[in-house]
C-alpha cells in the first residue's frame, strides 16, 4: 500500500533525523515494495518479510534468550532507568472511549482525553505493558505462525506540551537503538521503514523497526489531529497540526521473545508448553525435524493458496501434521484472548464487545471439536490462565470457566438448530458470502459447518480467507451517538444542588426569559442527566406561582422549562421535595444495587444502563445467564447490609488520573464524564463511580431495596426493576395484598397457599383432560352426522354443520383428510381451503384469516353463505 502526505509547506523532511545520521543510517528505497527505509549498510530491500526472508531463526540476532516475562521486565526496567514511570496496564475493553470496544494499541489508553490535551497523562514520560486485541488478524492466526489476536504492546510514551518538552523523534530513535543493543542486536541488522500512521482521530509520521525480516516495533510521532480542512493528508484523511506532540511507540513483546529465542514460530516462543500440553492430549509426538517443518511453514509467502503451497513443499504426512499444528496455534492464541476479554469484564453476547468475544469463543469451540479435545477445555483454560496470571485477577478464573461452560451449551444448541436453516437455504438458492455472514451474525453458524453441509449435498461453497476479519470489521467500532451540542451564550449557572442536595428553596436572578423557558444565575433544580429525571417545582414571581415542568443542561447553562413566561428580575424557587428525595434515594440505591450484584454474581458484572424514577427504577447489568431467585434474594440481603451500616455517601471533585489510580475504571459505570476533573460519588468502601446525580448523605436513609422483577432484555444483559424506601414498602404491601386475596379466594391461610395452589392446579389439569375427551366425543358424533347428509350439486359434495364456537377449528382439522367442501359455523364460519373451495370463495368474493389451511369468515351469516355456495354449485 502506498502512503503519502501532502503539505502546503514543509521546511524540513519530517523523518530526515539527526539520530539516523549520527548512527550511520542512510535513506534508501526498497526495490520490491517501494517503501523508503533507513539502514547502515547498503541494501536494496527494506528488510521486512516478504521483501526479505526471516534470518533470525538461522543466525540468532540477540545475545541471550529471554522468556515472556523476562523480556517484559527487561523493557520496563530499561525505560524506568531512563526516567519513565511504569504504570499498570489498562483493561482490554476500552470503557473510557466511545468509538471502539477493544484496546488495539497502548496509545488507546490515552485517547481521546490525554491526546486531546484535556487531561494530563498519568505520568510523563511513562512506560506500560498493555495487552491488546486485534480482531483484524483473526483469519491469519493458524495461517502464518506469527499473527496473534492478543499480544502485549510494550509502549513508552512522552507527551510534549508547548511549555513542557520531554523528548521527540531523535531521542525515540536513539532509545530504540539503545534497547536493541542492550539485547545484543547489531545495528547493521536494523532497518527503519517509513510508514505514516493514523488512529483514533490522530496521525503522524512513523517508522517500523525491523531486524532480520521481523518487524519488532513501531515508532509513531503523533502530531496531527483529524480535520477535514487540514493541509496534511494521510491515507485519504486530512489533518492539522496539534499543540501536543506525542511519542507513541509499540514494541511487540511476543516478537522480541521470538527473536531472542530464535525458535521457528512466535507460538513456539510464547506457547511452547501449551503446544506440548495439547499434543499430549491428542497423543501426538513432534516429528524429529519439527523445527525445520515449522520454519518452512512460517516462511511461505503465498498464504492465499496455503493448502496448495503446503502440498507442494511437504509430503502428505507432514501436511497432515501441519494442519493439526495450525489448529493448535488457534487454540493457544484464542484461549489467551478469551481469558483477557473475560477477565476484564466482557460478557459474551450478540452485540458490542460481547459479540467479538463470542466470535472468538465459537471458533475456539469449533477447533477444539475438530481436534476431539472439547472435553479438555477447562484444563487448557486453567493452564493458560496460570501461565499469564501476572496480569490477571485470580478471582475471575471460576467465573471464566462457568461462562465458557454456558457458552458451550449454547453453541451446541445453536449448531443443532442452525443446520435446519442451512438445509432450507441450500434448497432455495446458492449460498454466497453475504449469506454466510448473515448465518454467522444472526444464528452463530460457523462457515465451515455450512461448507461441510453443502459438500455433503454436492454443493461447493467458497469461504473467503478473511471471513472472520470481514465480520469483525463490522462490529469492532461503536456507533457514536449524535450528541446534542447546543451552545448557549449565557454565563454558567451555579449548581446549588451540588453545594447542598437537601436544599429545597432558593433565590435567584433571572438571566434570560422567554415563553416556556427561563435561565437563572443559580438553581437547585437538578437538570435531567445520568438516567435521573430533571426536577419539577415552582418559581415564585411576585404573586405568580409558575410551574417548572423540567430542567436540562446545555454545556454549563441550565435551562428551566416552565408554563408561561417570567417577567420578574428575581425569583424564588421551590422544588418538589418529596419527588426529589425519592429520586435521591433511588439513585443512591442504584449504586448500592450494582455493588451488590457484583458481590453476589461476580466481578464481570458492569452497568449496561440505568433509569431512576420516583417510584420504580431499573438497572441493566452484564451477566451471562439468568439470575436465579436465590441470587436475587442474596443481592437484596447484601444491599440491606450496606444500607443498615448507614455508611456515608461522599461526593467530591477529583483529578481524573488520581481518581483512576484509586478506583480504577469502575468510575465509568454510568458513562464517560468529560474533562480533567470529574465528580466521584463514594459509598463507604463499597462503591465509587463518576456520577453527576444527587444522592442521600447516608445509606440508612434509603430504608431498604426491593427488586420487583428480573428479565433478560438482550443476550448478555439482565434488567432489574426495583424500588427503595417508601416505594419498596409499597411493593411489599401490594404483594401481600395479592397473597391475601388469593388466600381468601381459595379459603386457605397464606401459609397453605402454595400447597392449595398445587392441589387446585392438579385438579384443573385432570378436569381439563376430561373436558378434552368430552369435546373429542362431541366432535366425532357431529362429524358423523355432517357426513351422513351431504348436499350434492354437479358431482360436488357440500358438508355443513353447526358447532360450539370453541370447537369449530378442532372439527375442521379432523376433516382435513376427507373429500369435497366442508364448512362448520358457530359465531364465525370455518372453511377448509383447497382448490375447490378456493374457486367458490373467489367467485363469491369472500376472504378472511387463514390458519393452517383453514379460512375463518368473521361476522358472516352462515345461512346466507350456504345459499350462495349452493347457488355457485348450480
Amino acid at each position: 500500500m502506498n502512503f503519502h502526505i501532502i503539505t502546503k509547506a514543509m521546511n524540513k523532511d519530517p523523518l530526515d533525523l539527526d539520530a539516523f545520521h549520527r548512527n550511520g543510517f542512510e535513506r534508501r528505497v526498497c526495490k520490491k515494495c517501494g517503501a523508503r527505509f533507513w539502514s547502515r549498510r547498503e541494501r536494496e530491500t527494506c528488510g521486512e518479510f516478504p521483501c526479505d526472508p526471516y534470518t533470525f531463526m538461522d543466525r540468532p540476532v540477540m545475545n541471550r534468550s529471554l522468556s515472556f516475562y523476562e523480556m517484559m521486565d527487561h523493557f520496563l526496567r530499561f525505560f524506568e532507568e531512563r526516567g519513565h514511570t511504569v504504570i499498570n496496564r489498562y483493561p482490554v475493553v476500552a470503557r473510557w472511549r466511545k468509538d471502539v470496544f477493544l484496546v488495539n494499541a497502548s496509545i488507546y489508553d490515552f485517547q481521546p482525553h490525554v491526546t486531546s490535551g484535556q487531561v494530563p497523562p498519568p505520568a510523563n514520560p511513562l512506560v506500560v505493558p498493555q495487552p491488546c486485541i486485534r480482531m483484524v488478524d483473526i483469519d491469519d492466526v493458524g495461517k502464518t505462525g506469527r499473527h496473534l489476536t492478543s499480544f502485549i504492546m510494550l509502549g513508552h510514551h512522552a507527551f510534549n506540551y508547548p511549555d513542557d518538552y520531554k523528548y521527540w523523534k531523535d531521542e525515540t530513535v536513539e532509545y530504540s537503538l539503545e534497547f536493541l543493543k542492550s539485547l545484543g542486536v547489531d545495528p547493521d541488522l536494523v532497518t527503519f521503514k517509513e510508514k505514516p500512521w493514523i488512529g483514533g482521530g490522530n496521525g503522524g509520521y512513523a517508522v517500523e523497526v525491523i531486524v532480520a525480516g521481523l518487524e519488532l516495533a513501531t515508532l509513531v510521532f503523533m502530531e496531527f489531529k483529524e480535520d477535514p480542512s487540514g493541509d496534511i493528508e494521510i491515507e485519504g484523511k486530512r489533518f492539522v497540526p496539534m499543540p501536543l506532540k506525542v511519542v507513541d511507540t509499540g514494541y511487540g513483546l511476543e516478537r522480541f521473545v521470538w527473536s531472542s529465542m530464535a525458535l521457528p514460530s512466535v507460538f513456539d516462543s510464547i506457547y511452547g508448553d501449551t503446544i506440548d500440553l495439547i499434543f499430549s492430549m491428542k497423543g501426538i509426538k513432534k516429528p524429529e525435524n519439527y523445527n525445520e517443518i515449522v520454519k518452512g511453514f512460517v516462511s511461505i509467502e503465498n498464504k492465499e493458496n496455503l493448502e496448495d503451497e503446503l502440498r507442494r513443499l511437504f509430503d502428505r504426512e507432514t501436511v497432515s501434521f501441519i494442519e493439526i499444528l495450525r489448529k493448535v496455534h488457534v487454540i493457544a492464541d484464542h484461549t489467551r484472548t478469551l481469558i483477557f476479554m473475560l477477565n476484564d469484564g466482557i460478557v459474551p453476547s450478540n452485540s458490542k464487545a460481547g459479540y467479538l468475544a463470542r466470535m472468538i469463543i465459537r471458533r475456539f469451540f469449533r477447533v477444539l471439536e475438530d481436534l476431539g479435545i472439547q472435553d479438555r477445555m477447562d484444563e487448557i483454560i486453567r493452564f493458560q490462565f496460570n501461565k499469564f496470571s501476572r496480569q490477571l485477577d485470580p478471582q475471575m478464573l471460576p467465573i471464566i470457566l462457568d461462562i465458557m461452560k454456558v457458552e458451550h451449551e449454547r453453541y451446541r444448541e445453536t449448531m443443532e438448530k442452525g443446520m435446519a436453516i442451512v438445509d432450507r437455504l441450500l434448497k432455495e438458492r446458492k449460498i454466497g458470502v453475504e449469506d454466510l455472514i448473515e448465518l454467522y451474525d444472526t444464528h452463530g453458524i460457523q462457515p465451515e459447518l455450512v461448507a461441510e453441509r453443502a459438500m455433503s449435498k454436492g454443493i461447493e461453497i467458497k469461504i473467503p480467507d478473511n471471513f472472520r476479519s470481514l465480520v469483525a470489521s463490522r462490529h469492532e467500532r461503536q456507533e457514536l451517538e449524535k450528541e446534542e451540542n447546543v451552545a448557549l451564550n449565557f454565563p454558567p449557572t451555579e449548581a446549588l444542588y451540588y453545594r447542598d442536595p437537601y436544599m429545597k428553596e432558593f433565590d435567584a436572578n433571572v438571566i434570560h426569559s422567554e415563553e416556556g423557558i427561563v435561565i437563572l444565575d443559580r438553581t437547585c433544580f437538578y437538570p435531567e442527566g445520568g438516567g435521573q429525571p430533571g426536577d419539577t417545582g415552582y418559581l415564585i414571581c411576585g404573586d405568580k406561582r409558575i410551574r417548572v415542568k423540567g430542567v436540562k443542561k446545555y454545556g454549563e447553562v441550565i435551562v428551566h422549562s416552565i408554563d408561561g413566561r417570567i417577567d420578574c428580575k428575581e425569583v424564588h424557587g421551590i422544588i418538589d421535595w418529596e419527588r426529589r428525595y425519592s429520586l435521591m434515594k433511588n439513585h443512591t440505591a442504584t449504586h448500592i444495587l450494582l455493588y451488590s450484584c457484583r458481590k453476589v454474581l461476580g466481578k464481570h458484572v458492569w452497568q449496561a444502563g440505568a433509569q431512576k424514577d420516583e417510584f420504580l427504577s431499573r438497572l441493566d447489568i452484564t451477566h451471562y445467564k439468568k439470575i436465579s431467585r436465590e441470587e436475587i434474594m442474596e443481592i437484596e440481603r447484601e444491599a440491606l447490609r450496606v444500607i443498615t451500616e448507614n455508611v456515608q455517601v461522599e461526593s467530591s471533585w477529583m483529578d481524573r488520573n488520581d481518581a483512576e489510580k484509586i478506583y480504577g475504571f469502575k468510575l465509568y459505570e454510568g458513562g464517560i464524564p468529560p474533562g480533567k476533573v470529574i465528580r466521584v460519588v463514594k459509598i463507604g468502601d463499597y462503591d465509587a463511580e463518576g456520577c453527576g446525580g444527587t444522592h442521600v448523605a447516608r445509606t440508612g436513609e434509603i430504608g431498604f431495596i426491593k427488586i420487583l422483577k428480573e428479565e433478560r432484555i438482550q443476550d448478555g444483559v439482565s434488567r432489574l426493576v426495583f424500588s427503595s424506601g417508601e416505594g419498596a414498602l409499597r411493593i411489599v404491601h401490594e404483594n401481600e395484598n395479592i397473597l391475601h386475596e388469593a388466600s381468601s379466594i381459595l379459603r386457605v391461610s397464606p401459609e397453605e397457599l402454595p400447597r392449595a395452589s398445587k392441589r387446585f392446579f392438579e385438579e384443573w389439569k385432570y378436569l381439563n383432560k376430561i373436558k378434552e375427551r368430552y369435546e373429542e366425543t362431541i366432535i366425532s358424533l357431529e362429524i358423523d352426522r355432517i357426513i351422513s347428509r351431504p348436499i350434492v350439486k354437479n358431482n360436488v359434495k357440500l358438508y355443513y354443520g353447526e358447532m360450539d364456537d370453541s370447537l369449530v377449528m378442532k372439527s375442521l382439522r379432523k376433516l382435513k383428510e376427507k373429500e369435497s367442501i366442508f364448512f362448520i359455523y358457530g359465531k364465525n364460519i370455518g372453511v377448509i381451503v383447497d382448490n375447490t373451495s378456493l374457486r367458490i370463495l373467489e367467485r363469491l368474493n369472500l376472504s378472511g384469516k387463514i390458519n393452517k389451511n383453514i379460512l375463518i369468515l368473521e361476522n358472516s351469516d352462515p345461512k346466507e353463505i350456504l345459499k350462495a355456495i349452493e347457488s355457485v354449485l348450480g
